[in-house]
């Protein structure tokens, strides 16, 4: 009979340990899908500002935006077999318009594959969302995306219309420029607020 000696035992079993704890696939090392200097200027706000806008019955609403901040996440953490991770970067902002009960969070981030999204959402309802195409926020082309489009008898050019993607939402859409931020605001009972410029 063949025997086993208890060393090569030692050395088999830890073989075997060391292929099961390791992985026999190659990891294809990190990935990270960050913004570009344009997409990064989609939010203007490199400090904390305040801005005006203008109802329908001319009275004036202040808003303030925060700070643009920035960070990069890992998607992957948390996944005990995945040895490589993919991080994506995502910047983002606030505005608050005092005396109405209604904010809008700013969002442009990189997802999984690298596409590039861009969505707003109410501050006191994330799933109260608005956005360029489709509600999964994702946009193909920032040129082809901006408008020149006429609401409640004022024109705005070079602006991403956000529509909502709520239904009965109290905001119907938003005008957005890389240079100002919010424009316009239209609201589903025909009222709106327009950045004072």
């Amino acid at each position: 009979m063949f025997k086993i000696s208890v060393m090569t035992k030692y050395i088999l079993t830890s073989l075997i340990l060391v292929l099961i704890v390791t992985g026999c696939d190659k990891c294809d090392g990190d990935k990270n899908n960050l913004l570009s200097d344009k997409e990064k200027g989609l939010i203007p706000f490199s400090a904390d500002t305040s801005v005006n806008f203008t109802n329908n019955t001319s009275e004036t609403v202040i808003g303030n935006y925060s700070q643009k901040e920035n960070e990069i996440t890992n998607l992957d953490s948390g996944n005990d077999g995945d040895c490589s991770a993919t991080n994506v970067e995502r910047e983002y902002a606030t505005l608050e318009l005092s005396g109405l009960e209604l904010g809008f969070n700013i969002v442009v981030r990189k997802g999984r594959s690298n596409e590039l999204i861009f969505v707003l959402s109410q501050s006191d309802d994330n799933n109260a969302r608005f956005a360029v195409d489709d509600c999964d926020g994702i946009v193909g082309d920032l040129n082809n995306s901006l408008r020149n489009i006429s609401a409640q008898g004022f024109e705005f050019t070079d602006v991403f219309v956000l529509n909502s993607c709520t239904e009965n939402s109290m905001v119907q859409r938003v005008l957005y420029s890389s240079t100002n931020g919010i424009e316009f605001i239209e609201f589903s009972d025909g009222d709106y607020l327009m950045l004072a410029m």
